[in-house]
């Protein structure tokens, strides 16, 4: 009775084994195609192009993602938040002083935005922010 017993726990094991080999490969397999959810923002200025991606979070706006590409990328960044009229202006960016709504282009999923309202347009994983100055 002792090796009917073993067999049935070997076989046990076997198959136990064989659920933990086929649930693990599943799990990497499908991590491959999970993926953060990140956005990404391009900085055009001139003939010079700096990408960036980066996790987005709740609420977060193209103001925010310009900000955190601003410090990982060192470029500098200033900025000026008029609460009276609720706008946005950017007054220095990588070096370009002098930034006026007739110079800079913002794009969101090639779709143009408004500069003054960039603290307010949210953005969500997969989009595609676009900064041009000439």
């Amino acid at each position: 009775m002792k090796s009917g017993l073993d067999s049935k726990i070997k076989g046990l094991l076997f198959v136990l084994s064989g659920a933990i080999i086929v649930t693990a490969s599943l799990v990497l397999f499908w991590a491959n195609f999970i993926k953060t959810p990140t956005a990404s923002l391009e900085i055009y200025i001139g003939d010079q192009k700096r990408v960036f991606e980066g996790e987005t979070i709740p609420n977060m706006t193209v103001l925010d993602a310009l900000v955190a590409s601003s410090l990982a990328g060192q470029i500098t960044l200033k900025y000026k938040l008029d609460p009276v009229r609720n706008k946005t202006a950017i007054i220095t960016l990588d070096g370009h002083d002098g930034i006026t709504y007739q110079n800079i282009r913002l794009y969101l999923n090639s779709k143009p935005i408004d500069v003054g309202s960039i603290h307010s347009i949210i953005i969500r994983p997969g989009d595609v922010m676009t900064v041009r100055l000439p």
